[in-house]
Parts: structure tokens; sequence; C-alpha cells
């Protein structure tokens, strides 16, 4: 959605909202609860998520890593939080227990797997010329001609449209076959970073971005990150993997340089691309290439690592439910969930009663069940004590939310 211009988003989340409140009863606010999330906040409930499984168990300094198809988000707690001088934010954590956390976040737009690949073809469109196979192949044989892409394996071939940016008319279909070279497809991946550009407020990552040194700190590093990971070798589906980006270029450049008939599989056509594109960000990042800082994960404690878990942690505690929030378990966000995941207790099809002539007394004898008198009496009683609860229970949970919000800065 962030790749789309303001006009085209409105139309689809008017079309959002009208379906949410046609057809469901959520408590919901139009403007508020349909948008499209910032960057920076995707990275932000990424690490909020992390804290939350990790829990005491957390590294004194700890981070996100977080690749996806459009954007990459870095989140981290820098050992010098007072140094942070741009992309700050403050977290409070609703358990006073514990103290506000001040941290860095920033998001690269473009700069997601897709793309970045993307970006990588209109390159390679404009700047590579074509190998051209017609002189092999009698003329009415002869296939198309194709551009060379180091990022792919020998042997796997890819139709894409590019110059899609330039206007009505402006695409143009582009086959492309892999080469299979790593060390060219990380010089082209290089470029995509643009290293070379200008750091006006140093320290800088990519493109010229101010960044804090990342001295000292612990990162997870999720989504596409594992994913290559896992694709090229160095880690199983359910495991982690603590390796530095050295070694990930290694693993990358042996599965780049095997043949395409070896290593097909259904998400096998991004890896060569992605095991160079990793290393890169990494060092790009600040992060030596020796260093096994980095932890590539999928799910930690039985969670998936990710944004999403985070944005409703954030929404408990900081939104309109704050209040219900209170009144659960725990003020810690495992108690918010816990206070909301609660089974409804449902009325019994039948009770078992004590034979009629054994019935204690109020119980009516032939059905075992309580005489009218005892039953309104006790019904009486039961909605005025509940009343008087309720009451007490409200003004409670008013009281201990306003010192348990949530506000993220």
């Amino acid at each position: 959605m962030r790749l789309l211009s303001a006009s085209r988003q409105r139309p689809i989340w008017n079309s959002v909202r009208a379906s949410v409140l046609n057809h469901t009863r959520f408590a919901f606010l139009p403007a508020e609860d349909a948008r499209t999330l910032s960057g920076e906040y995707e990275g932000l409930f990424n690490w909020m998520a992390l804290r939350h499984i990790l829990g005491d168990t957390a590294p004194a300094l700890f981070g996100g890593l977080d690749l996806g198809g459009a954007s990459t988000q870095i989140t981290f707690e820098p050992p010098d939080v007072g140094g942070i001088l741009q992309d700050s934010y403050y977290v409070r954590d609703r358990n006073e227990a514990r103290p506000d956390v001040r941290v860095y976040s920033h998001s690269y737009m473009r700069a997601g797997k897709d793309e970045a690949q993307r970006r990588l073809f209109e390159q390679l469109a404009v700047a590579v010329p074509a190998l051209d196979y017609s002189s092999l192949y009698p003329a009415s044989m002869a296939p198309e001609p194709r551009i060379a892409n180091p990022c792919m394996n020998r042997g796997y071939e890819r139709e894409v449209s590019v110059g899609c940016g330039g206007g009505a008319g402006a695409c143009r279909t582009v086959r492309f076959t892999g080469l299979g070279n790593w060390d060219e497809c990380r010089r082209l991946v290089d470029s995509l970073l643009h290293l070379d550009y200008e750091c006006v407020l140093p320290p800088c990552a990519l493109s010229g971005v101010y960044q804090p040194t990342p001295t000292g700190v612990r990162f997870f590093a999720s989504d596409f990150f594992f994913y290559v990971a896992n694709g090229i070798g160095l880690v199983s589906w359910n495991g982690r993997w603590e390796g530095s980006w050295a070694e990930f270029a290694a693993a990358g450049r042996a599965f780049c340089g095997r043949r395409w008939d070896e290593v097909a599989s259904k998400y096998a056509a991004d890896f060569c691309f992605g095991s160079a594109y990793v290393p890169a960000l990494l060092g790009a990042y600040g992060i030596p290439a020796d260093s096994t800082a980095v932890t590539y994960v999928r799910e930690l404690e039985g969670f998936d690592v990710g944004w999403t878990l985070g944005a409703m942690l954030f929404e408990l505690t900081s939104g309109p439910y704050a209040e219900a929030a209170a009144c659960g378990p725990s003020s810690s966000p495992r108690g918010v969930w816990d206070a909301f995941a609660r089974p409804v207790k449902h009325k019994p099809t039948a009770i078992q009663m004590p034979p009629p002539e054994t019935a204690p007394e109020g119980l009516d004898p032939a059905t075992g069940w309580a005489s009218s008198t005892t039953f309104r009496l006790g019904l009486v009683a039961g909605f005025a004590i509940a009343g008087v609860m309720s009451a007490v229970a409200y003004l409670v949970c008013a009281s201990v939310s306003s010192r348990h919000r949530t506000p993220l800065l």
C-alpha cells in the first residue's frame, strides 16, 4: 500500500471501511482503524513483539531486522540512547516495573526483496546488452534475445515487465537468463543500496541515511532474512541460526553456482539474489562481516516473529481497549491477551441433582430445581450484588487504566 499514492489508496481504504462497518459488529473507528501503517511503526511493532516474546530473557540490547517485499526495517536500542539524533522513538511499557526504552527505527521503502529485485531488473534492462542467439538457430526457430542476470541460477529464465514507470505504453517484456555469478550479483546489489551517497549526518547506513552504530546489539532477523537462510541450507524450517554474514555469503556463493535444475523449487528463484542482498544489507547497517550478532529466526517461544503481534499488543494497551485490558489478570502484555482469550462459560445442558426424597431444603422435591420463591429471592439478591460489584470494578478499571496506558511516541 505504501507504494501507492494517496489518491490511489483512498478508494481501497473506503471499500475496507464500508465492508467492516456494514458486515461486522466490531467496535470500529473508520478514520483510525483502517489506514496504511508507516514503515517506522512496522519496525517498532516488530521490536515490541520481540520484547514481548523474549520477556526476561531479552538481551540487554536487542533489535529487529525485517525484510519484506516492498520495504525493510531496522529497529534497535543503541548503546548510547542519548545519542540518537533522528528516527528516535520512546516505547513505554504498561508494566511500570519496566523502564521506558528509547529506540532507533528506520524503514527503507523499495528496499524490500521484491522491489529491490525489480530495481535490479530495470537496471540490467538498460545497462546490459541482450544476448542474441539468432545465429545459432534457423530463422523460424530463433529464440528472442535474452539479458544475462548474474543473480539467477544458470538454466533459469524469467520474463519481467520493465519500464512501466515511464508513462502509458512504456512497459516492455524482457526475458532474463541466469548466469549464477554471486560475486557479480553482489556488485550489482551494492549499487542498489547507494552506498556512494553523501553522509550528511554521520554515521550512515545505506542511501546516506543516518543510523547509530549497532555495537553490542543482538539482532533477530525474520521474514525474508530467514527464508533465504533456510533456502540456501543454513537453518532448518523450525530452527534458528546465529552466524556471520561472511558465512552467509559463502553459502550463497555455493548456491548461486549450482544449476537451476539442481535447486528448483517454488521459492528458490529468489534465493541467489537474496543470498547476495542479505550480506550487503547487514554490511551497510554497520554489522561486521565476522560478527555473529544476528539470529535468523521464524519462531520464538511458540510465537511467529513479526510486526503483527506487536501491533495487536499496542492496540490492546494504547487504544480504546486499554481500560478493559487493565482489568485482566496481569498488567503485562501476556496478561492483557489472557483477559481477552478466556473462553465463554456456557450454561450446562443438564445438572445432576440428588434424588427427590433427599433434596436439600429450598429445592422442589419433584424436579430437583429451586422452588419459585427461593429462586426469585436469590435472583433479586444476585442482581443487587452484581450491580454493586460492577460499579466497583468500573471505578477500579478506570483508575488502573489511567496509570497503565502505553503510548508510543
